[in-house]
């Protein structure tokens, strides 16, 4: 199976897991907030936002592995592949092992810090502290075990490391709700997530030595090595450092500033956002790095554009979709999923909204900076942005709240990512007067699914779980309708592949 085709295959079964596994979170969360006070479920959803800061320890050298892996099976093959493969794994293995005490020991040093920060009481300060440390000890062995699945990536196993995260993710929730239940204490949630590192990490450690011959020996660090990986990583993992700064602040700032109780406020607002921006398109440049990287190597400009055209016509459709179904339901479905007094409000809601459609084409169209080869100025733009949010976020949080911080990531992506996503894509000649015309069209087009959305809610709609599934149920179906089905009877002159063709890019 060519690569392309298992990248697609991966995503399928990623995109198939994550529906899954946030499912089972929105049954699993009122269980375990019905067993857990508000500001104990806000701590352990700050420490997760801490914790996420792990991913930046790496210095990018995780995507750099994988990378080096592949051109080193590519190139060798024997006993020189073997010595090839063990320095690399080795060299990444000395480094995370060192990082995940780094980071470990700094994090414990830095729990005092958190104490007077959250306005933790003292009597409070010994389960804060368990669930601190094992979260942490969590978070730093993740480090080193990581380059298990590297191996399996580098190998084209995508839909095998996918399915190990799946099934991990669904351990985690089965045993939180367990514990949560018997035991109504937050720090069996640090336990539930060390266990379940542990046990992703055998699974994928005995995939990859079953697979693939190597070994892991601190004689085998090479410097040489180290510095070719920190030296491809480096651009991605500025902008990655960024992104994380720009994405989980959030939670810091608002425990810190409004009480750890308005946590979990603000994430449960914020959940179907999170569900159709991180779930759906955040896999989307993943997916096409690779199929654009090689369209571009053999055929350049020409077929980047038409690729980016049809692009564009796809986010836009979702974004549009997903932004007014929050709009008009995103109240009920916090009220329905875990009560009325969880509901950040409308105006969190609205900037919420335009954060969606925001992420929706401008996530998804970041693939495009990796494949001209320009992450240096993404990296920086992205470090502004981070900058900016939190400069922001400190101004706005005290006086508007919730709605402040949602303010804050909106303005700060939207004039440093977003107004230089924009310059760049005009710059390349991918942003001109035909794609205007053709996302004019999808607003068109999509005109019929936003009324039948709207009226659904102000007349139909029951304030029932059923009536919020039938809405969303029947409003893909008019939109499926309007995009797809017409393109089909419009061409059905047409053989099926023909047909089917157009409709994947919008009928033109």
């Amino acid at each position: 199976m060519p690569r392309s085709h298992k990248a697609i295959a991966g995503f399928a079964v990623d995109l198939l897991g994550q529906i899954i596994t946030q499912f089972l979170t929105f049954v699993s969360i009122p269980i375990i907030i019905s067993n857990t006070n508000q500001s104990n479920y806000g701590f352990w959803l700050t420490i997760g936002s801490i914790m996420t800061w792990i991913s930046i320890t790496d210095l990018g050298i995780g995507t750099a592995l994988t990378r080096q892996l592949i051109k080193v099976q590519t190139k060798f093959a024997g006993d020189l592949l073997l010595d090839k493969r063990n320095i690399l794994l080795s060299t990444s293995f000395v480094f995370f092992l060192i990082a995940a005490i780094v980071f470990f020991v700094c994090s414990i040093l830095l729990f005092p810090v958190s104490i007077k920060w959250f306005h933790i009481s003292a009597a409070d300060n010994r389960t804060y502290f368990l669930t601190y440390f094992l979260a942490a000890f969590a978070g730093a062995i993740s480090l080193p075990l990581s380059i298990y699945g590297g191996i399996l990536e580098a190998n084209q196993k995508m839909v095998l490391n996918r399915n190990v995260a799946t099934g991990a993710s669904l351990f985690n929730i089965f045993f939180s709700v367990i514990c949560i239940y018997i035991f109504k204490d937050v720090q069996f949630l640090a336990l539930s997530l060390l266990l379940t590192v542990l046990i992703k990490s055998l699974i994928l450690y005995y995939f990859a030595h079953k697979n693939y011959a190597f070994s892991l020996r601190f004689s085998s660090f090479s410097k040489q090595e180290f510095h070719r990986l920190l030296k491809f990583g480096g651009n991605f993992q500025l902008a990655k450092l960024a992104n994380t700064v720009a994405s989980n602040t959030d939670n810091l700032f608002i425990g810190s500033n409004l009480g750890l109780g308005f946590v979990p406020i603000y994430t449960f607002t914020s959940k179907l956002f999170q569900t159709f921006s991180v779930v759906i398109v955040s896999k989307i440049p993943g997916v096409l790095f690779p199929g654009l990287a090689e369209i571009f190597d053999q055929d350049g400009q020409h077929k980047i554009q038409f690729v980016f055209t049809c692009l564009i016509k796809l986010l836009v459709r979702i974004g549009i979709f997903g932004s007014v179904f929050v709009c008009l339901f995103n109240h009920v479905f916090v009220r329905l999923w875990v009560g009325e007094f969880n509901y950040g409000g409308d105006y969190l809601n609205w900037v919420l909204v335009y954060l969606l459609f925001y992420e929706t084409i401008f996530r998804g169209t970041a693939a495009l900076i990796m494949v001209y080869g320009d992450m240096a100025s993404w990296a920086y733009v992205s470090l502004f942005e981070a900058i900016l949010n939190i400069i922001l976020s400190i101004l706005l949080v005290r006086d508007y709240g919730l709605t402040g911080i949602a303010f804050a990531t909106a303005a700060s992506r939207t004039f440093t990512t977003g107004a230089y996503l924009i310059f760049y894509f005009i710059q390349k000649g991918l942003i001109n007067k035909s794609l205007i015309k053709v996302v004019l069209e999808v607003f068109l087009k999509s005109i019929p699914t936003i009324v039948f959305l709207f009226l659904f809610q102000l007349y139909f709609i029951d304030q029932n779980w059923f009536g919020l599934a039938a809405v969303g149920i029947l409003g893909l179906l008019i939109n499926v309708i309007t995009f797809d089905l017409l393109t089909i009877w419009r061409f059905k002159h047409e053989g099926w592949r023909d047909i089917l063709s157009k409709v994947l890019y919008n009928g033109n």
